[in-house]
């Protein structure tokens, strides 16, 4: 079992499969480890080896790449809502920022 030191002010107290799920998400979003034990409560330090692969890898992995295409289907639809040219240069961003990080 992982032990890490709570070291935001929240604590989260969901089990740790869920907490792997939930950093992904925000990883897949670009958004920074720091930020994210803050804005979760989940350790730094688990936030930051799931990150940089030395725990969990496969299963974070796995979550994450769910989270790039669930975040691509996503904007791919909120883009249908446009028109034209205008959809279409929306959509080309969305896939050459999907192919970036895949």
């Amino acid at each position: 079992m992982l032990e890490v030191s709570l070291n935001s002010v929240k604590e989260c107290h969901k089990p740790l499969q869920d907490q792997i799920k939930v950093v992904a998400e925000f990883h897949a979003h670009k958004i920074r480890a720091e930020r994210i034990a803050y804005r979760t409560g989940i350790a730094f330090d688990l936030v930051d080896r799931l990150i940089k692969g030395d725990f969990e890898a496969d299963y974070f992995k796995h979550c994450l790449n769910q989270c790039r295409i669930d975040r691509r289907n996503r904007r791919l639809a909120s883009a249908m809502s446009k028109k034209g040219s205008v959809r279409r240069s929306i959509q080309e961003k969305i896939e050459l920022d999907y192919k970036a990080v895949s």
